[in-house]
């Protein structure tokens, strides 16, 4: 696992938003959508809900409401 990939999900779970967490972590909206898929491949569940236009943190995310 990727440390980077912690602060790339904190970024994302902060800002709601790939490409603004992208600018956040200086790295490219698509990257940023890889690292996040990556980190739940190695997790094992998905952590963001990508089924609408906004994002959202599933029940499996450590910071979901």
């Amino acid at each position: 696992m990727d440390h980077g990939w912690l602060e790339d999900f904190l970024a994302v779970a902060d800002c709601l938003h790939f490409a603004r967490a992208a600018e956040r972590r200086h790295v490219t909206q698509s990257a940023m959508s890889r690292r996040m898929q990556s980190l739940e491949t190695w997790v094992g569940v998905p952590l963001i809900s990508r089924d609408t236009h906004r994002l959202r943190l599933t029940n499996a995310s450590p910071r979901s409401p």
